[in-house]
């Protein structure tokens, strides 16, 4: 089984809205996936590195997690993060940062002036914006983005 992290709130949350998965007696196979929920409530050892959660707010769940690793700060789903959260954040060579799209507020994710901000106020050295759906454009919105920031792209590869 696939091991996947998560606050005790996600964790529920996945196993009430996919319960079929953890169901013993549910049909094999089907595309059915075989993972093990593992709650966190604090930093942990994954393959001997040390990761930070960051606790944000993604609509009406509060207890999300971003996370980081090192040089990197991995937030791919949020809307809200309080300030002790963005400290966690701070001294990063890069942010991965959701941005679902240029405008008209959202109520569990960023948009673009949003998640500009936040990267500002976090200050990586780079910045790659994730989680977009189609109303963003990629030439015309990446005019607004400062030198550090982009869009990413399926199958970017990133070294750190």
């Amino acid at each position: 089984p696939l091991p996947v992290y998560g606050s005790s709130e996600s964790v529920t949350a996945v196993r009430q809205a996919f319960a079929y998965i953890f169901d013993p007696d549910a049909f094999v196979g089907g595309g059915i996936p075989k993972i093990e929920l593992r709650a966190i409530n604090g930093t942990f050892d994954l393959f001997g590195k040390t990761i930070i959660p960051i606790a944000v707010e993604h609509g009406s769940l509060g207890g999300c997690l971003g996370y980081r690793l090192g040089p990197l700060v991995y937030i791919p789903d949020l809307k809200s993060i309080a300030e002790r959260e963005v400290e966690k954040c701070r001294g990063a060579k890069v942010l991965i940062l959701n941005c679902l799209r240029s405008e008209r507020e959202h109520i569990s994710h960023l948009i673009l002036p949003q998640s500009i901000a936040l990267a500002r106020r976090i200050g990586p050295e780079r910045c790659y914006f994730i989680h977009m759906c189609h109303d963003i454009h990629y030439e015309i919105d990446s005019s607004g983005l400062d030198n550090w920031m982009q869009f990413s792209f399926d199958g970017m590869r990133l070294e750190i």
